[in-house]
């Protein structure tokens, strides 16, 4: 998948970056937990946004921070 199909600000599911990723949705669970993957906590399921997908893909260390609303 091309990086600019990609919307910065679309919050997708574990499931949906483990497809672009080419991984599990318990490997993005686990990149969530770690920190590798930006991402946040809303009830009890992990929400990452396409910025940090973007960031992650591109290798850039510039994700939002977790501050920004």
């Amino acid at each position: 998948m091309s990086t600019d199909a990609i919307d910065p600000n679309t919050l997708m599911t574990p499931t949906e970056v483990g497809v672009i990723l080419g991984c599990s949705k318990w490997t993005v669970h686990s990149y969530c937990h770690t920190g590798k993957l930006g991402a946040r906590r809303v009830g009890n399921r992990w929400k990452i946004s396409g910025a940090h997908v973007l960031a992650f893909l591109t290798g850039t260390d510039n994700q939002p921070s977790a501050s920004a609303s």
